[in-house]
């Protein structure tokens, strides 16, 4: 089977820069990052590293990419070169470095923007985002549902473009009617 949306995780995690934002700023989830810590490898590439360097919050994201994350600095393997002209036409860098070095790692994309998530599918890369990692954090008992539904609301409130949840959804509900 091509790549699929995962959430039971392989390693390494490699986030893109909305699913960085929704753990940091947006959802200050620092415990769970911590337990995917914990459990992965948590990279990140230069181009996400750039796009959260944004003056607003450029010393909370140095501080949290040091705490956390490691910043892959990799030349992508000359195999790649098919998949990564063909990206370039419809994604833009950080997108482009999230799917390759999942690629060359062998992990998972950590992304939440469609197309993207679709272009990785394509390459038979595993795929999650902000909401396959609650799911996962919910799944292993590092939130409880009434958290994982506040979070659901506060990342949205905070600019997160993700669907609405009706008023007295479980998350579990919520996501099993968003897949």
């Amino acid at each position: 089977m091509p790549g699929k949306r995962t959430y039971g995780l392989k390693g390494p995690l490699i986030f893109d820069a909305s699913v960085l934002f929704n753990f940091g700023h947006r959802g200050e989830l620092q415990d769970i990052v911590q337990e995917l810590k914990n459990n992965f490898r948590l990279i990140i590439t230069e181009s996400v590293r750039y796009e959260s360097s944004g003056e607003i919050n450029r010393a909370y994201y140095e501080k949290f990419i040091l705490d956390y994350f490691e910043v892959y600095t990799g030349i992508p393997a000359k195999k790649y070169v098919k998949e990564i002209i063909d990206l370039t036409r419809i994604l833009g860098s950080g997108e482009i470095e999230v799917i390759v070095t999942a690629l060359e790692l062998n992990g998972t994309a950590v992304i939440d923007e469609k197309l993207a998530r679709r272009e990785a599918i394509k390459l038979n890369i595993e795929v999650t985002g902000t909401l396959g990692i609650l799911k996962y954090a919910l799944d292993n008992s590092w939130i409880e549902n009434t958290r994982a539904v506040k979070i659901i609301d506060l990342i949205r409130d905070k600019g997160a473009y993700i669907p609405m949840r009706k008023r007295g959804q479980t998350f579990e509900d919520y996501f099993r009617s968003i897949e």
